[in-house]
């Protein structure tokens, strides 16, 4: 928990900071950009990671294979999702600069999917490394933006500069989940299929999810422009900066509670 409010600080800094650098219009592009990913990045995810934490609580003989078969659904998921925002982005006629933009950006569903060999250290409960990587991909953004804005840079280096601490974010996750389980990618069928069904229904559930926080800026986008999304984005950045509080407890507490359930059944009846 303390993790996630030392990067929801962070980012908050952040945001500010680059709205009061870029001009309205540049920060509206910039947030379009974000949220637009963020809309799509559900695709990705699609609900696996508890499952597969619960998996490996259960039964750490397998784990290798569980990581190692997730990983290869993420990134299949990740190679369609691209796809799939690169199409739509195109179909709906963007500006050339905010598609190029967008196009740079889906880097983030391949470091989506890097991200989720996390499962390792929330089923081992050694979170302190998963904090740590989302601490330090926080500090790099945050020196990186600040320099950027000494500088004098341009709108291409804020999404360069978010786009790789988002990558960094998941090399360091991978990083430190290998020293706990090296995941095999000896694809087994059984494997994927009980993997994808079981998280299919979670995973529509988050996309609805990610629709309902996202939707609204990529359609403002659509009808008002950039000027306009700028205004929003700049305000909506103080309500979501709450987001974090309930998602932060969730997720540091429900790898303890697949622990407990596999030692203590009777007192989740």
């Amino acid at each position: 928990i303390f993790s996630k409010v030392i990067c929801g600080l962070i980012g908050f800094f952040i945001s500010v900071s680059v709205a009061r650098y870029l001009n309205v219009s540049n920060f509206g592009i910039y947030t379009f950009v974000i949220f637009f990913i963020g809309l799509l990045r559900g695709l990705v995810d699609l609900g696996m990671d508890p499952l597969i934490v619960q998996d490996i609580t259960v039964e750490k003989d397998k784990e290798r294979l569980f990581v190692g078969n997730m990983l290869f659904i993420k990134f299949f998921l990740a190679v369609l999702t691209t796809i799939v925002a690169m199409a739509i982005i195109q179909i709906m006629r963007y500006p050339l600069s905010t598609r190029i933009l967008v196009y740079f950006s889906t880097l983030v569903f391949f470091s989506t999917a890097i991200i989720s060999s996390g499962v390792v250290l929330k089923a081992y409960l050694k979170m302190s490394f998963y904090a740590l990587s989302e601490i330090i991909s926080a500090v790099i953004l945050l020196i990186w933006a600040l320099l950027l804005i000494f500088f004098k840079a341009d709108l291409i280096h804020f999404v360069i500069a978010w786009t790789m601490a988002e990558v960094l974010k998941g090399v360091f996750i991978f990083l430190f989940s290998q020293r706990l389980v090296n995941p095999s990618y000896a694809l087994n069928i059984e494997v994927l299929r009980s993997i994808f069904k079981r998280s299919l229904p979670i995973g529509l559930g988050a996309i609805l999810i990610s629709g309902y926080y996202y939707i609204d800026t990529v359609m403002l986008y659509r009808m008002k422009g950039d000027y306009s999304v700028g205004l929003y984005g700049a305000s909506g950045k103080i309500l979501s900066f709450l987001i974090f509080i309930p998602y932060a407890i969730m997720i540091s507490v429900f790898p303890l509670l697949a622990k407990k359930y596999v030692s203590h059944k009777e007192n989740f009846r």
